[in-house]
């Protein structure tokens, strides 16, 4: 057999040499294909040798390769044997590879083991390499596993997309994360910027947040300007602002904050706006507050009075409400008074009603907290505002029946104006129905109800 593979390769028959290798692959024993190989090799067939080995290992059972490698053990098959393993890596059926690699690992075959899987990581799509990863874990092979994992992550910005979605598929959401950790470090700002479009374009959104998240926490202000013009250029209907707003959605505040203070430093002020109107008004109170104390700590004249107050007047109701509600839970008080103020007394009566009209909207877990805070905007009333003033806004809570509201305003009012000069006030100006409220309370005080 060796002597006629030689005849055709000196003829230069290189494809009727190739199909006799293949024969020999299919139809002998490991102990006849080593044989076969020591043979070529001593003649100077080294290529045939190649061949016949790569396809030996492509083939044959996993019992069948480590049998012929360890028939091989002299030093000079070892490059050869190297090649051969790696050679394979796109041909077998995937499930039959870790199986290999694990057995080649645990017949002290590591060389040959370390090429396979290399070759793996390098070549195999990014659900084999997945696999790979779960399988050499499972088998303690936690070193091998880190290899691998290492050498996938330097392709393509794709495959890792790829990468990340088989890796949560199998369970390995560690792996995910890290996966996109290293590129974080390791990545040019342009390349991050194709990763997290891919990650949108695959459906991994929390994954591509996440990493934006992270991108601008932890890159340099240059990185981020990179990143947010990169962002605006790759794909229709994503731009850098509303991505950032997605991101703000799903980050944990301290996180939303640390992003709005890095933009500001790379003076992206649009941006950091973007982060700020996301988390101020889409997300639960808790979270608002906890994002509001943060930027009070880290960055105090952001997040001052008086532009909370500026905010307050150009906003609606319920942006008011919850803007409210999150500043006193932060026990920013100070904040709190110049928001109500600026919402409230500052702007007409009516102005006043609708925000309480909000507050009183508000059920369960937030009614208790927003009727604290709807009692600070009535004492800021009667402190600051005319007796006209909160007369005319008693008039308007009780036509939009807030009466409970109108008599707790009522009832601040009389410890600063004196009980009987509001309620003849009232008499005067009211609505019959206030009026009859008037004169219940008058006869249950002894005292006449009118003029």
């Amino acid at each position: 057999m060796a002597d006629l593979i030689g005849e055709l390769l000196r003829a230069g028959l290189q494809e009727p040499a190739a199909a006799l290798l293949q024969a020999s692959v299919e139809l002998h024993s490991p102990e006849g294909l080593a044989e076969l190989a020591r043979i070529l090799h001593r003649r100077g067939h080294r290529d045939a040798v190649l061949v016949l080995l790569s396809a030996t290992v492509a083939h044959r059972s996993v019992p069948e390769v480590l049998a012929v490698c360890g028939l091989l053990t002299d030093p000079s098959f070892g490059d050869a044997l190297v090649q051969a393993v790696a050679c394979p890596a796109q041909d077998r059926v995937c499930g039959e590879l870790p199986e290999l690699v694990i057995a080649l690992h645990a017949s002290g075959f590591g060389s040959l083991a370390d090429a396979l899987q290399s070759a793996m990581a390098r070549s195999r799509v990014a659900t084999d390499v997945a696999e790979l990863i779960g399988a050499l874990r499972r088998a303690g092979l936690s070193t091998a596993a880190a290899d691998v994992f290492s050498q996938t992550q330097q392709r393509t910005t794709g495959h890792l997309v790829a990468l990340v979605s088989a890796l949560h598929t199998a369970n390995l959401h560690d792996a995910a994360s890290n996966v996109l950790s290293h590129a974080l470090k390791m990545r040019p700002a342009a390349e991050l910027a194709q990763l997290i479009i891919d990650l949108n374009v695959a459906g991994r959104h929390k994954d591509a947040s996440d990493a934006l998240t992270a991108c601008v926490r932890s890159r340099t202000q240059a990185d981020t300007r990179v990143l947010m013009h990169c962002l605006d250029q790759m794909h229709p209907g994503m731009d850098s602002l509303s991505l950032l707003a997605e991101a703000a959605t799903l980050c944990s505040p301290e996180h939303a904050a640390d992003m709005l203070i890095a933009l500001l430093d790379g003076d992206l002020h649009e941006h950091a706006n973007a982060i700020y109107t996301c988390t101020t008004q889409d997300r639960p109170t808790g979270h608002v507050s906890a994002a509001l104390l943060r930027l009070h700590t880290t960055r105090p004249k952001y997040l001052t009075a008086t532009g909370l107050a500026v905010q307050a007047r150009a906003s609606t109701a319920s942006s008011v409400v919850n803007l409210s509600l999150a500043l006193h839970t932060a026990r920013l008080d100070t904040h709190l008074d110049a928001v109500l103020e600026a919402a409230g007394p500052q702007q007409s009566a009516g102005h006043a009603a609708v925000l309480l009209k909000n507050f009183q909207r508000l059920h369960e877990p937030s009614k208790g907290q927003s009727t604290r805070v709807a009692m600070r905007l009535l004492d800021h009333v009667v402190r600051s505002q005319p007796l006209d003033y909160q007369l005319a806004l008693i008039g308007m809570l009780d036509r939009t029946s807030l009466n409970e509201i109108a008599d707790q305003l009522e009832g601040r009012m009389c410890s600063i104006w004196g009980t009987r000069r509001v309620e003849l006030s009232l008499y005067r100006c009211s609505s019959p129905a206030r009026r009859s409220s008037s004169d219940q309370r008058s006869s249950c005080d002894g005292r006449p109800a009118g003029p």
